[in-house]
Order: structure tokens, then sequence, then C-alpha cells
């Protein structure tokens, strides 16, 4: 064998150090930080508020985003349910919200674009990320507060 070229044994070092550095790197990266968890569900919850609004502009009919903060899911109305993850807290106050004891709140966007209105919080790991609903403009903003 000549000295310029590599061993099977050394090529089969580096391959096994290659392996261990990905495994331990792979969790890291596919995984969210429960702080970047918070965004994206702020972000995922603001996209489905402008959907809503668009769907009731469209179709010139009142459309409900409703929340439950006890059982910790949302949903547009004639859509799927969207569960929180563990991590993430939510409350909000909303014109429609709380009646009766119960703990569910809903944000209704009307055939002209405008909005009960409403912000919902929702928090992990000290971060808070408010989803705010403009009731004149319908229109959804995601404000992020640091811990």
């Amino acid at each position: 064998m000549s000295d310029s070229g590599l061993s099977l044994i050394e090529m089969l070092v580096v391959l096994a150090l290659l392996a261990l550095v990905a495994t331990i790197s792979f969790p890291r990266i596919s995984r969210p930080s429960a702080s970047h968890e918070v965004r994206l569900v702020a972000l995922r919850l603001a996209g489905e508020l402008r959907w809503a609004r668009v769907d009731a502009i469209r179709h010139r009919r009142s459309v409900a985003l409703g929340l439950n903060v006890t059982d910790r899911w949302y949903q547009v109305a004639g859509g799927a349910r969207v569960a929180l993850p563990p991590t993430v807290d939510i409350a909000a106050v909303a014109a429609r919200s709380f009646a009766s004891g119960t703990s569910e709140a809903s944000i209704v966007f009307f055939p002209d674009g405008s909005a009960t209105g409403g912000r919902i919080s929702l928090t992990s790991s000290g971060r808070t990320t408010f989803v705010v609903v403009d009731w004149l403009t319908g229109a959804s903003r995601v404000e992020e507060q640091g811990p």
C-alpha cells in the first residue's frame, strides 16, 4: 500500500466520528427550543387568523376563530382543531370571551374585513408572544416580548 492513501481502518475511524457528531447534533438542529416554539405557534396562529379574514371577505359571511385555553386548542370555523404544544401556555382577551364561566373565546371576522378584535398571548420558557387582531381593520400581527 502506498503512503499517500488512507487505510481501511483510518476510513472507518473517520466515518465513526462523523456518525457520532451527527448523532449528537441532530436532535439540537431538528427540534426548536421552547422559546422558538412559541414564535412558531404565534406565526401559525396569525396565519390562521389572516386566512379566516380573507375567507370572510371572499364568501361575504362572518368567520370565527375559536380557542379554548383549558383544553389548549384553536380552530377556524369549519376547519380542524389545532392543538398547542405542551410547552406553550395560552391566554386570550377577546370581545367574545369566557362567557358564563367557560374557557372558550372567539375572534369573529366580518364580510367587510373588520373583526371583533382581540389579543392572544402565548408563553413558553419566560418568553411571551402576542397575536393581536385589530377590531377596525381585522389585521393581525405578532408582537414579541422577551424574558
